[in-house]
């Protein structure tokens, strides 16, 4: 669990790089016991969230999410709704929170990533959509090569921050393996000064894949289109 200090001083670095934080990479945001202290703190850092949850626990929290300030999105997996022996239960409570959420103006997101077709939008309602996409491997070094070239909006549209203070270029490094410094030690702009990512964000600049994770990784294929881009896309 992030301690308010550890998240206090996330916040103080990221609001100038940022308007949105997202509370997600592999956590779980509603089992943070003091989390309305922690949306507190990034809204007056002035940073909108955008809370990705499974949805399991919005009952827990409901009361404070529907009227708080800080929140800007809430993103309800599907798909993870789907491993649970109560499925039909969670994904009811989770309907209803999407109502209570519609009334209020807060904006829900149903995810289901699991097909094979390209990411795709759809309205169900006034502040209610539904997000598809295809299915997709979190990327270990363990997996074989796909190729050394291409482009990522990794440390250009994104960066992540684990619980521990890492930096690292995108969400789908949950592992810390592309550290680029510590959030906990050093200024942000210290670590995007840094050799590392300096030679990632030049390498998808020139369209390639100079770190291993990065040439293994599934998710970035879908961003290889807009290289083209890459120059307008630059934010880091």
């Amino acid at each position: 669990m992030i301690t308010a200090n550890q998240f206090q001083r996330a916040v103080d670095q990221l609001a100038p790089w940022a308007p949105r934080l997202y509370l997600h990479v592999k956590g779980e945001p509603l089992l943070h016991p003091r989390l309305d202290d922690l949306l507190d703190r990034a809204h007056d850092a002035g940073l909108g969230v955008e809370l990705v949850t499974n949805g399991t626990l919005l009952a827990r929290w409901q009361e404070i999410l529907l009227v708080h300030p800080a929140l800007r999105r809430i993103h309800l997996s599907l798909q993870s709704l789907e491993t649970l022996e109560a499925e039909a239960e969670a994904l009811g409570a989770v309907l209803a929170f999407a109502d209570r959420a519609q009334q209020a103006g807060l904006p829900v997101e149903f995810r289901s990533w699991k097909g094979t077709s390209k990411r795709q939008g759809t309205m169900l309602g006034p502040g209610r959509s539904l997000l598809t996409d295809a299915a997709f491997r979190w990327p270990t070094l363990d997996d074989p090569p796909i190729s050394t070239s291409g482009f990522c909006l990794g440390l250009r549209d994104q960066i992540a921050v684990l619980v521990d203070g890492t930096v690292v270029p995108c969400c789908l490094d949950g592992e810390g393996v592309l550290a680029l410094g510590n959030l906990y030690r050093q200024d942000l702009s210290e670590i995007l000064a840094g050799p590392r990512a300096q030679a990632l964000h030049r390498g998808f600049s020139d369209g390639r894949c100079v770190e291993p994770l990065c040439q293994r990784c599934q998710f970035r294929q879908r961003f290889d289109k807009r290289r083209g881009g890459a120059e307008g896309a630059e934010k880091c």
